[in-house]
């Protein structure tokens, strides 16, 4: 239970549960907005969560051939009691109209939304050194649900459990908008304890790749501590034709940092022409023409990538390993984004 300072669940000292400030919030539009816990001034977050869905495989088990339908009474029966609204309202912001989706897109968008949510609230605790932690409710669920687990009841990865493993990375790009919105801080994570050096490249692209404005420095990251590399403007660009960015080149290891400077519904992203090959190891190697969001790898039953939902920079190529077997069928592989078909 929270405890320290004036009361209880304040923010100036001990630890604090941070729900009704944002999941649990009276106001729909703060529980589905990631920059909300940009606003949190904790010392350590004790407890907090975001709702989601499961796949498609689990939500067919639990349901038991009940329909699948949201509205549906045992599709409600089996959604977080306090949450029952807000996976159309997320979807609706972030992605599409829900009413008009099929069962496999709103599962997938409920998963994305619930993986950006996540990933915004650990990465602005790991942005921040006066906080010390952070603990997210909760990691398994105890039966099948739309909740608030990154693992589900029969203990298959929900796209949040991507989201979450790189916000944990040791070494971290994260990037937040200035008070006055005019330009971008890129913090480094480090939890490493030795110091770290790289070559950080950062800037601004257009989602065809056509436009870039970027930079590249020298960032030196100090053990164990967390770093502003750099703060740059965003010097006018369109906020719906591109992002910004920061990545390590050549340090696959570190996750691309991204900051889109509005919801992914209102960008105007391309098809990605994404293209793949299986290449001994094994491994995927997967490429982007254009900016690609949640990159999502179907894989044989008991294959397991190394990284998956992750997003591609225009003109930019990934290596993932796959784990579990050395000996799969290409054709049993799907590559897909959600502003891609399925390659």
């Amino acid at each position: 239970s929270p405890y320290g300072g004036d009361h209880p669940n304040c923010e100036e000292a001990g630890d604090r549960h941070h729900w009704f400030d944002a999941t649990m919030n009276p106001d729909m539009n703060r529980r589905i907005t990631p920059e909300v816990y940009d606003e949190c001034a904790s010392l350590f977050l004790s407890e907090y969560g975001i709702i989601g869905a499961c796949d498609r495989k689990t939500v067919e088990t639990y349901m038991d051939g009940a329909p699948l339908d949201p509205l549906d009474p045992a599709w409600q029966h089996h959604t977080n009691m306090f949450e029952k609204n807000t996976t159309p309202a997320a979807i609706a912001k972030h992605y599409a109209d829900p009413q008009a989706l099929s069962v496999d897109d709103y599962l997938l968008y409920s998963g994305l939304f619930q993986g950006l949510m996540y990933g915004h609230s650990l990465d602005s605790m790991r942005a921040r050194p006066e906080c010390h932690g952070g603990l997210f409710w909760m990691y398994e669920d105890c039966w099948g649900e739309v909740g608030w687990t990154i693992i589900d009841y029969y203990l298959r990865r929900k796209p949040s459990w991507w989201f979450v493993r790189r916000a944990f990375a040791p070494l971290r790009l994260i990037l937040r908008a200035t008070g006055d919105k005019t330009a971008i801080r890129v913090v480094v994570a480090n939890d490493h304890p030795e110091a770290q050096s790289f070559t950080l490249e950062y800037g601004y692209v257009s989602m065809d790749g056509n436009v870039r404005d970027l930079q590249t420095i020298v960032c030196d990251a100090p053990a164990l501590a967390r770093t502003e590399a750099v703060c740059f403007p965003l010097n006018g660009h369109d906020r719906t034709a591109g992002l910004w960015y920061a990545k390590a080149p050549g340090m696959p290891a570190v996750p691309l940092g991204l900051f889109r400077a509005e919801d992914y519904r209102r960008l105007h992203t391309i098809d990605p022409r994404l293209t793949w090959t299986l290449e001994p190891g094994p491994r995927l190697r997967i490429r982007a023409e254009a900016y690609a969001h949640a990159v999502r790898l179907t894989l044989p039953e008991g294959v397991l990538p190394e990284d998956n939902f992750f997003d591609l920079l225009p003109g930019e190529t990934r290596d993932i390993a796959l784990l579990g077997h050395e000996d799969i069928d290409a054709a049993a592989i799907r590559v897909s984004a959600v502003n891609s078909p399925i390659a």
